[in-house]
């Protein structure tokens, strides 16, 4: 038998189990997420006007944040995520003339670049058997700009 058909696969004993070290790594902030995206998405989005590109920025790390706490959600998506929703979002738009004063245009754009770049990055909770990634994110995307938008003062 090949020993390494085993790795990963087996759980651990309590006597292997009593000499780890266990160091818990969390998420970043918004604040550092945003300057990642921008960092790793700037260059390939220079030629977005401003507004479209610090929108974009914004918005992919919020809904990329939000599938890390959705209820259906059993493991959401790193900033990995927010950085292709960014670039395919900012490809999108250029084909399609949108920018960041079109509301319609704008928000389809950012649910079409979700599906895309999130759906395969979200694991559904077992529960959760009968809905999709796509419907969670369609969800995720009308909470964070049409209820948001909404509840906006003015």
């Amino acid at each position: 038998m090949n020993p390494l058909d085993d790795v990963g696969t087996t759980r651990l004993s309590t006597s292997v189990h009593d000499r780890m070290c266990r160091l818990a790594v969390g998420y970043q902030d918004t604040a550092a997420e945003e300057a990642i995206v921008s960092l790793r998405a700037g260059p390939r989005t220079a030629l977005l006007e401003p507004g479209l590109r610090e929108r974009l920025t914004a918005d992919a790390v919020a809904v990329t944040r939000a599938t890390r706490i959705h209820p259906d959600v059993r493991q959401g998506s790193s900033v990995r995520g927010a950085i292709d929703c960014v670039l395919i979002a900012a490809g999108l738009a250029g084909l399609r003339g949108v920018d960041a004063s079109q509301h319609d245009g704008y928000g389809h754009v950012l649910l079409d670049a979700m599906v895309v770049a999130l759906s395969g990055r979200i694991h559904l909770d077992d529960a959760a058997q009968a809905t999709t990634p796509e419907e969670i994110l369609r969800t995720i995307w009308e909470e964070h700009l049409l209820l948001q938008a909404a509840a906006a003062p003015g």
